[in-house]
């Protein structure tokens, strides 16, 4: 019932699970590439990994290019 109340009061209608799921599909590489560049600071950012890894350029390259 907190979906569909939520669901109600951010959007003016209860969507179906099959809806959901639609919708999660629909996002593709290049929507979540586009929107973390819109949110992130790329000037900023730092890089901390454990284990085998890539340059940090390498992984740069997967989030700057589409």
């Amino acid at each position: 019932m907190s979906h569909a109340g939520r669901s109600l009061l951010f959007s003016g209608e209860i969507l179906t699970p099959e809806q959901i799921i639609a919708a999660y599909d629909s996002v593709t590489h290049e929507d979540v590439v586009a929107l973390a560049q819109e949110i992130f600071r790329w000037d900023q950012v730092s890089l901390s990994a454990v284990g085998q890894v890539r340059t940090a350029e390498a992984y740069r390259a997967l989030v700057l290019e589409a």
